[in-house]
């Protein structure tokens, strides 16, 4: 599209003279100028000049206004944006950014938490939402100074930016929105004479945000439920049987939910995830609410018409459209004695499957790739084994499992390849992966390196572990530590650099993998860290003395003092 300054009467001749009566720059909140256009050399040009340069140029008269008009309000709200980055933190929630503009309930819009959404209270919220969008573009698409071609390549590709709209936009607020749309930003325009019950619905549409996913407002307050009771039992195994569901007894307190798959091909160490996943499913498919209880699930539900059958039913449904399996059977039992006869069986099933899952050879098993994140970070990646699961927590039997057995285009399986360097943990297979989903922007990684191609980190890391050259030391901080290291950094200072990038030196692991046998062992593993957060520390058990934490050590002269006392 084209943009004529003319058809928004703004005063170009005003803003050049603005412009040309900036004593200094600002030193901040300049994303527009950096990354977009820049104007800052333009103070030194003649008048009657700088108004035909903004005339000729949209791109530019943003630029200046950035630096003018909009500038004590960006500033100043500049550290309201530095929650912008711990949004990333928390896998499933954030899809989209949304700027709303437009006489919808804010309450009904924050409902939906697949986006983040900003609501725009003045004409320069619509600046400081471009500003969130270009922070997106450099953080986790590498965007380069001075490029607005490959930023609207980017939001036009990858859709990450929306703006709903109530029109009429004239003036300064027109020139705005017609920017965004010359960048890619998707803008889509509310009509208020849609009904207000219509509204939900229409945002859903828009945002293409998934009916489920939505939280439920349910005011109802009557339920019954079944199952979570001492006798009470919960299991999926791979024991074949008839695809269906079976109910066995009146409906009463005590459940024994017996999930039996047919696919041979299944191993049973992963029926212990599906087992966790079904929860998931069942309470994101249905109109039932389950949950774990020990070793039982239990279920509970609104609709007091629904019978055991109805729930046999249901729980099947939704087990067969999450997961690609030819043969599930759901055994319902309400019978106590029933129940009672099968728990020692069952238990011993599941301390079997546990057996298993300590003895399988890791490198006899594929590696999973999971892009799940890919939703806000383009080139983000994961390539996830047994001894190195993904650094947000999520365990390699959870991607396996939802890489072979369920419909899902976030994780794939694949080879691991010749074996480069059996240290340092890369595999022909993992660099192919690696170069296909950056783009080509990262060719090798090393699965248990830290200072030599490191795997590139995602935005929401349990645990960032970063090298100090001064010490030769490891140092690991954890998502929940508030406070700073001995050499004065941050969890988010951290992820702020690490976030989105392969960055030697720096790399975002989880808790399992800090516990693993390969933990950094091109490093030295744990034999090298030498400070982590007490909270950390004591969550995972580590009881070396070697391992400093705030408590010993807040800044570097203590930190080096306690280096030196071990060292002896």
């Amino acid at each position: 599209m084209s943009i004529r300054l003319d058809d928004y009467g703004l005063d170009l001749a005003e803003l050049a003279r603005d412009l040309q009566g900036l004593e200094e720059l600002p030193t901040s909140a300049l994303l527009i100028n950096e990354y977009i256009f820049d104007v800052r050399e333009w103070r030194e040009l003649p008048h009657a000049q700088q108004v035909e340069d903004l005339r000729g140029n949209a791109l530019a008269v943003l630029a200046a206004i950035e630096l003018t008009a909009a500038s004590a309000h960006l500033r100043r709200h500049e550290d309201e944006d530095t929650a912008w980055m711990p949004r990333f933190r928390y896998p499933y929630l954030l899809r989209r950014m949304t700027l709303a503009r437009a006489s919808l309930d804010r309450e009904m819009l924050l409902d939906f938490f697949d986006n983040s959404i900003m609501f725009c209270d003045s004409d320069w919220d619509m600046l400081r939402f471009i500003h969130r969008v270009i922070r997106w573009a450099e953080r986790f698409a590498h965007l380069s100074p001075g490029n607005p071609r490959e930023f609207t390549r980017l939001n036009l590709q990858h859709e990450f930016a929306r703006v709903i709209v109530e029109p009429p936009l004239d003036g300064l607020q027109g020139f705005i929105i017609d920017i965004m749309e010359l960048l890619g930003i998707r803008v889509v325009e509310f009509d208020n004479r849609i009904p207000e019950e219509e509204h939900r619905a229409w945002v859903r549409q828009q945002l293409e945000i998934d009916p489920r996913r939505s939280r439920s407002k349910s005011g109802r307050l009557e339920y019954r439920e079944a199952g979570g009771t001492d006798n009470s039992i919960y299991v999926v195994r791979t024991m074949g049987g008839v695809d269906g569901y079976e109910v066995r007894g009146n409906m009463a307190e005590d459940l024994a939910l017996i999930i039996d798959i047919g696919e041979s091909e299944v191993p049973a160490t992963l029926t212990m995830f599906i087992e966790e996943h079904i929860i998931s499913v069942i309470n994101r498919r249905t109109e039932i609410k389950a949950e774990i209880v020990e070793n039982s699930m239990r279920l509970r539900w609104y609709d007091t018409s629904l019978t055991a059958e109805d729930l046999g039913r249901i729980i099947h449904r939704s087990i067969k459209e999450e997961f690609v399996l030819s043969v599930v059977a759901v055994n319902m039992i309400f019978d106590p004695l029933r129940i009672s006869s099968l728990r020692g069986s069952i238990l011993g099933y599941k301390e079997q499957r546990r057996l298993e899952i300590r003895r399988r050879d890791p490198e006899k098993l594929p590696f999973v790739v999971c892009n799940a994140c890919h939703s806000y970070a383009p080139h983000a990646f994961c390539v996830v084994s047994v001894d190195r699961p993904p650094c947000c927590g999520r365990s390699y039997d959870e991607l396996a499992s939802l890489a072979q057995l369920t419909h899902s285009m976030d994780q794939s399986t694949i080879a691991r390849g010749i074996c480069i360097d059996r240290r340092k943990g890369q595999y022909m297979g993992a660099n192919k992966a690696a170069q296909r989903h950056s783009e080509g922007s990262i060719t090798r990684i090393n699965l248990h390196s830290l200072r030599e191609n490191p795997h590139p980190t995602t935005a929401i890391p349990q645990c960032i572990a970063y090298y100090v050259d001064e010490f030769d030391v490891i140092c690991i901080v954890s998502q929940e530590f508030e406070g700073r290291t001995p050499d004065g950094k941050t969890f988010l200072t951290l992820l702020d650099r690490v976030a989105g990038r392969q960055l030697p030196g720096y790399l975002g692991v989880s808790e399992d993998y800090i516990l693993s046998q390969s933990f950094l062992i091109n490093e030295g593993g744990l034999s090298r860290v030498a400070w982590m957060n007490e909270t950390l520390k004591r969550r995972l058990g580590i009881r070396m003395e070697h391992v400093a934490t705030e408590n010993e050590c807040v800044n570097l002269q203590e930190f080096r003092e306690f280096l030196a006392t071990w060292s002896k």
